[in-house]
């Protein structure tokens, strides 16, 4: 077993260098190294108890490497269209591995058992499509301020807010506190929308 998941795991252990885009393709790579050792009928199968504890690395890993970019990308200060470009290539990191992960455990291996859930995985995915539809709005709405209102409304630093808290800690605990940053937020947005 060992020398098929020396891939997965040279993959691993360079995800870190790994950029947000390549994620994709180390996300199919692994599917199939995954799939390749649950079917192979050379040795003894593969146990499943170990099976389910290297998707859970895996899944726990893709989540780590996608925080991490996202943190270095400075989402709320970047450019809107670099920002935009990151966040959707988490996204698609994000739904690639989930898709693997779907597939093998609840298509695929009929033997496996009950399907594996990357909730984690999900709910980071969902925070990243709200932080984009957050971006998307303001840009769209800057788009139609002139200069003078972008000025008085303080467009350039309404995102401060979101500076308070960690964007990306997706756990029980913190989300009271990102909804309360959004709504923030929302208020400030509110005399914009009103002009607009």
């Amino acid at each position: 077993f060992q020398s098929m998941l020396s891939g997965v795991k040279d993959d691993m252990l360079t995800l870190h260098i790994t950029s947000i885009f390549e994620l994709q393709g180390v996300a199919g790579r692994v599917e199939e190294v995954l799939d390749d050792l649950w079917k192979q009928i050379e040795f003894d199968p593969f146990p499943k108890d170990r099976m389910r504890r290297l998707i859970d690395v895996t899944t726990k890993a893709f989540n780590h490497a996608i925080i991490e970019k996202l943190q270095a990308a400075t989402i709320w200060r970047e450019e809107y269209f670099k920002v935009r470009d990151v966040l959707q290539g988490a996204v698609a990191a994000c739904s690639r591995w989930q898709a693997a992960v779907d597939e093998l455990t609840g298509q695929f291996w009929h033997n496996f058992g009950t399907k594996m859930d990357t909730h984690d995985l999900t709910v980071l995915s969902t925070r990243v499509l709200h932080i984009l539809s957050i971006r998307t709005t303001h840009e769209q709405l800057a788009s139609l301020l002139t200069k003078d209102e972008q000025l008085s409304y303080n467009a350039s630093s309404m995102f401060d807010v979101f500076s308070k808290v960690d964007c990306l800690d997706v756990s029980t605990d913190a989300s009271s506190v990102w909804n309360a940053v959004v709504s923030s937020y929302n208020k400030q947005l509110e005399p914009v929308e009103a002009v607009i």
